[in-house]
């Protein structure tokens, strides 16, 4: 909602957020083009304009705001970039006057009782936001948006049940590979529910866990879902995955194909200032769990190469060697925790690196290479 007209003092301000309304909004947060936000009160109104009290607002602070942690008086009286701004705008939104104020310029009247929180019930939040949650929470979140058809504001419980078990061995399959010899595997995550949304049928949920990287990888899976929208990229993205990760990939998608669903899905961590969200319509669920389909093996080896690292596609998780050995430069996909490891690498210097693949022999006799690992990186001279 455009609440400034274009000037020179503020900028063009759009509502971003209401917790106040009366006529119109009277305590709210708006934004510029610059995205520098304000925390905005109305002082007093007539017949021809309005007149309003402005203070510019950081995302840390309007968090400590929301959660009833700052006095609102604050937030004018300690205003963080030193002064406030009064202006007052006629009803269409044109300024009329502005003036930079000091805060010990400011009158009684221009502020909030001491005594006033903005307590949570007093914020009016339109849309579940994964950000928002992931902050107060201090947890990694996932949204899961369920559309069943034409049953918008119903789905059957036992098919929601599955859907949410087949959800959890995925992120399971790829978190457990964090956890690989160690004690705590058994207890290295935990999914819980948050509450629902309205809107549409959704869940949110959050995920625990000691281990810092589980957060980049509740978001790798929602990202490996993104190719989901086209079924050979996909293919193509999981082709050197183990084959537990597929399986269980594909478990989750048969099961939003049960229960009749599109599937939207969203995922934030406590450090994040914009959510990975992904959209998945049902024709493309139900033709991504055929390209997931594997021949089965009939046998397993592994190998390492040494070899040296030419090239990483940051998108497809793709990267292209040259075997020492062999002499020949081949490429593959690297499963997304190695990835991570990966990225601190800076090409187009060269890397000396050690990677072990399993092995696959297929039913046709071929040989197909999968779960690839890297063992170990040095830079060459």
């Amino acid at each position: 909602m455009n609440f400034l007209q274009p000037n020179d003092a503020l900028g063009r301000l759009v509502i971003e957020e209401t917790f106040l309304y009366f006529d119109g909004p009277r305590l709210f947060v708006a934004e510029n083009a610059a995205g520098q936000k304000f925390l905005i009160n109305c002082l007093d109104s007539d017949d021809l304009q309005d007149y309003w009290l402005s203070s510019a607002i950081s995302e840390r602070r309007l968090f400590a705001l929301k959660d009833g942690v700052l006095p609102l008086r604050e937030a004018f009286s300690v205003p963080e970039l030193g002064y406030v701004i009064r202006f007052s705008t006629t009803r269409d939104g044109v300024l009329r006057q502005h003036q930079i104020i000091q805060p010990n310029e400011l009158h009684a009247d221009d502020l909030p009782d001491p005594e006033v929180f903005l307590r949570g019930e007093l914020v009016e939040r339109t849309t579940t936001d994964a950000v928002f949650l992931a902050k107060r929470l201090n947890t990694d979140v996932v949204l899961l948006h369920l559309y069943p058809g034409l049953k918008i504001f119903e789905a059957s419980v036992r098919a929601v049940g599955k859907v949410l078990s087949s959800f959890e061995d995925y992120l399971s399959s790829k978190i457990s590979r964090l956890q690989a010899g160690t004690e705590n595997a058994s207890t290295a995550f935990q999914v819980n529910m948050l509450g629902t949304f309205a809107g549409s049928f959704g869940l949110e949920l959050s995920v625990r866990g000691g281990d810092p990287r589980i957060g980049t990888i509740v978001k790798d899976a929602v990202d490996d879902l993104s190719f989901a929208a086209d079924p050979h990229e996909l293919e193509e993205k999981m082709a050197g995955v183990r084959d537990e990760e597929v399986a269980s990939l594909k478990k989750f998608l048969s099961e939003i194909k049960r229960a009749g669903s599109d599937l939207k899905i969203e995922a934030a961590s406590r450090t994040d200032t914009e959510a990975i969200s992904v959209e998945v319509s049902l024709p493309k669920v139900r033709a991504a769990i055929k390209s997931l389909k594997r021949e089965p093996s009939v046998g397993k080896t592994t190998k390492t190469l040494v070899a040296e690292l030419v090239g990483i596609n940051l998108r497809s998780r793709r990267f292209e060697i040259f075997d020492v050995e062999s002499r020949e430069t081949f490429t593959g996909a690297i499963d997304a925790v190695i990835f991570q490891e990966l990225r601190v690498i800076e090409l187009p210097r060269r890397y000396r690196v050690v990677i072990e693949a399993d092995i696959r022999r297929t039913t046709s006799g071929s040989e197909e290479p999968s779960a690839w690992r890297m063992i170990s990186a040095t830079m060459l001279a």
